[in-house]
């Protein structure tokens, strides 16, 4: 049963969730970070998940083979290393613009 099934046949209204295509920031911030202590896909989402929980944090890409995460909005760079680090991981800023 999908998810909007099990909520219809419940008598619930699944939240509308907008595609992230049609989203629209002015001008975010992009700030990258090296990443070290990753080796697989699951540290490459537990690290997504970490950043993407910081608020402020508009959009995550990481590189698993590159060491690398991406992140766009008005997040802290001390909040994401930080997020990154509670995970188990390391962080250091390689460049912001």
């Amino acid at each position: 049963m999908r998810r909007s099934e099990f909520c219809f046949s419940r008598g619930l209204t699944p939240p509308r969730l907008d595609p992230p295509s049609t989203r629209v920031y002015p001008n975010p911030m992009t700030t990258e970070l090296n990443i070290s202590g990753m080796s697989c896909g699951h540290c490459v989402k537990a690290v997504e998940k970490a950043l993407g929980d910081v608020p402020g944090v508009q959009g995550v890409r990481v590189d698993l083979e590159g060491g690398k995460a991406t992140v766009q909005g008005d997040a802290g760079t001390q909040a994401l290393i930080t997020a990154v680090t509670e995970e188990g991981y390391g962080a250091a800023v390689a460049n912001q613009r």
